[in-house]
């Protein structure tokens, strides 16, 4: 039987397996300390009337949050290691289970078969495992999807928030499901890590402007507008980005925790989308926030 401890993030509550490797991370993330900027999000913008997907759910704990304000979390994790947590925890929530669909394909320009890989863990199960390394200490087939025919398989019918956290695969599939986004509108929570972009990176951050230009708003976790260009910067292959791309009224949400912080920070941008700052003082700005409101953990996923 697995032994469990039981987490608290803003009011939710819910079980996981006990871990040494990951004891720091619960009681961070409990605490509030780890990234609490994700939950804000999911608090804003998930209700009962519509189902999320968790693109890159780890071991859940954004699932698990999340289940308990949406109508139903339709999952992919392809990371073996991480899934089977993500099933040890799924065993140990069994009141959700209803709410709950696990899948264990990668998500990827086609359905078919990948090599994923992980170079910081020898086991993987780290949050950090990805298609584009170069050295990867463990490789795994996995078998892979793309968006289109995970929503069939999973006979999703209506979602409006995605979470999509897969380690450089956004800049492959994000260009393939600009249809549908664009058809649908799902707010998308969307981690980019252009440093595993390669020699296109580029061209590539190019391709993701082209879909979420169609979006009303792109936020940064900490609250930040910004225009979709300043992804394109003299930090281009450095950075990690943390959006909320959305068509949601900022006046729908300017109660929550998140929404307040929107207000406070892009108060010109988000109403009116004029006089920004010049793009390198946006980001420093943009910068200093994460540096100050961040924790670091190179071994676990966030």
């Amino acid at each position: 039987m697995v032994k469990s401890t039981r987490l608290n993030i803003r009011g939710k509550s819910f079980n996981v397996s006990e871990s040494r490797i990951l004891e720091e991370y619960y009681d961070e993330v409990s605490k509030g300390k780890w990234k609490p900027e994700i939950y804000e999000v999911l608090d804003a913008f998930l209700d009962e009337e519509q189902s999320y997907i968790d693109l890159g759910a780890w071991i859940g704990t954004t699932v698990f949050y999340g289940c308990q304000l949406a109508k139903h979390c339709y999952t992919m994790e392809p990371d073996p290691e991480a899934y089977k947590q993500l099933q040890d925890n799924l065993a140990l929530n069994i009141r959700y289970e209803d709410k709950i669909s696990l899948s264990k394909e990668c998500l990827y320009s086609k359905s078919g078969e990948v090599t994923l890989g992980n170079d910081s863990s020898p086991l993987g199960g780290n949050g950090y495992s990805s298609l584009f390394y170069k050295n990867p200490l463990i490789t795994w087939d996995v078998p892979s999807l793309t968006f289109e025919d995970f929503i069939k398989k999973n006979e999703i019918t209506e979602y409006n928030f995605i979470n999509m956290d897969i380690q450089g695969g956004e800049a492959h599939v994000l260009p393939q499901m600009a249809d549908l986004l664009k058809k649908t509108k799902p707010t998308l929570l969307l981690s980019m890590y252009p440093s595993l972009y390669g020699d296109q990176v580029e061209e590539l951050v190019k391709e993701i402007i082209r879909v979420i230009s169609d979006y009303k708003h792109i936020i940064t976790y900490e609250g930040m507008e910004i225009l979709p260009e300043f992804l394109l910067n003299d930090y281009v292959g450095e950075a990690e980005y943390n959006l909320v791309v959305t068509d949601v009224p900022m006046e729908k949400i300017k109660h929550t925790t998140w929404g307040l912080k929107v207000d406070a920070l892009s108060p010109e941008v988000a109403e009116q989308r004029h006089e920004i700052p010049e793009k390198n003082e946006l980001l420093e700005k943009w910068r200093e926030n994460k540096k100050s409101s961040g924790t670091s953990h190179p071994d676990i996923k966030g």
